[in-house]
């Protein structure tokens, strides 16, 4: 990183102490190099927080777990931050007068501001902050009143309401650190503007792969339901996803780029390959769901996977070992997609090594030992 004038480092024995001559405030630079700790929340500030000039920093999110990582991440750095909940509740569609709403609790009137639907750019949510603990509200307009009530742990966050969402909200104040980010990183706080730090392009692709999961955690999901297995992430800024897509490619990881729903832009990566060779690199989530789905999509290849150029005699043992059986019934001996057996059953069918024999509208498979014997 190209440190500049404006900035002053003071060694320590963690690191660099940044300083500015007009900020009273500081933070610890743990490495004039790119690395972890940094690269993580720098991306996760941007996917899925903002700053400010004022030095105001924010990162919002609903899992606990991936919340105090965040939090971890701010205090790696020797950067004060705060935990809160962060509440966001659907106004009833006849509420038409904004201002004759009022959230309440314990008898008491509560700040709030209006959310803005991200595609009708509507005014359709009361959004405020509160200490991260369990509470209960009141929504009221004129005579009407709603209540629901928030649950907030180290595992959990719910709410009674199916019109009220919570999320965890960790906030800091360091001036310095946003200078940092804007003069030194480069980076931009706009969604719609932001692309794949460079420093970021330049790291080791263990540094990338643990940046990229932290994405995932942010902005992605993990799908993982019978044969189909996945890692998405989709966004409005098709800029952003193309750098990650050659920034994996670089790491002979392949990822698909395309149109999602709702004007997005989606990247997907599928095929074994790829998921073990982000788990070699350091891939890890923090989110417990998506943790838990990466980890079994994992397990299941290196259970059923087939080596290179085996294939063919693999299932030719199985239908020795299972003679008169469809390609169906077959598919779920092995464990595998009913149109890749089909595949190796035509191939074995072609080499004469497997008889066909039709029973209805079903092809029973059979070996030629199989077939002499009977």
């Amino acid at each position: 990183m190209q440190i500049n004038s404006d900035f002053i480092l003071v060694r320590t024995k963690d690191g660099f102490t940044v300083q500015t001559k007009n900020c009273k405030n500081s933070f610890l630079l743990k490495s004039t190099e790119y690395y972890e700790e940094l690269a993580c929340l720098v991306e996760a500030l941007k996917a899925e927080g903002w700053w400010n000039s004022e030095g105001r920093i924010s990162i919002s999110n609903k899992s606990p777990e991936l919340i105090n990582y965040f939090e971890r991440l701010f205090a790696e750095h020797k950067i004060t931050a705060h935990k809160n909940a962060l509440i966001k509740i659907k106004i009833p569609p006849l509420w038409i007068e904004k201002e004759k709403i009022r959230v309440v609790k314990n008898g008491n009137l509560k700040k709030f501001h209006f959310g803005k639907n991200g595609f009708t750019k509507e005014l359709d949510t009361v959004v405020f902050t509160d200490k991260a603990e369990s509470a209960e509200y009141f929504l009221e307009y004129e005579q009407e009143k709603l209540d629901f009530k928030t649950l907030v742990s180290e595992e959990e966050l719910s709410t009674n309401s199916k019109d009220a969402r919570i999320y965890l909200d960790v906030r800091a104040s360091n001036k310095t650190f946003v200078k940092f980010v804007n003069f030194v990183l480069k980076e931009k706080t706009n969604s719609l503007e932001i692309r794949v730090n460079e420093e970021l392009k330049k790291a080791s692709p263990e540094l990338v792969a643990k940046v990229f999961g932290c994405l995932i955690d942010c902005e992605g999901s993990i799908r993982h339901t019978g044969f189909t297995r996945y890692v998405y992430t989709r966004m409005k800024n098709r800029e952003y996803l193309e750098d990650w897509h050659c920034l994996l490619e670089k790491m002979g990881i392949n990822s698909r780029i395309g149109k999602a729903d709702k004007g997005l832009t989606g990247l997907t990566i599928t095929c074994n390959q790829n998921f073990s060779k982000l788990e070699k690199l350091g891939f890890v989530l923090r989110h417990k769901t998506k943790r838990q789905r990466f980890k079994e999509i994992v397990e299941s290849y290196k259970r059923h996977q087939l080596r290179r150029n085996t294939a063919l005699d693999i299932y030719l043992a199985k239908v020795r070992e299972n003679p008169n059986t469809s390609a169906l019934d077959l598919s779920k001996i092995v464990k595998k997609d009913k149109r890749t057996v089909s595949h190796y059953l035509k191939r074995l069918t072609d080499k004469g090594k497997v008889k066909t024999r039709a029973v209805g509208q079903k092809y029973l498979y059979s070996s030629l030992e199989n077939a002499a014997k009977a």
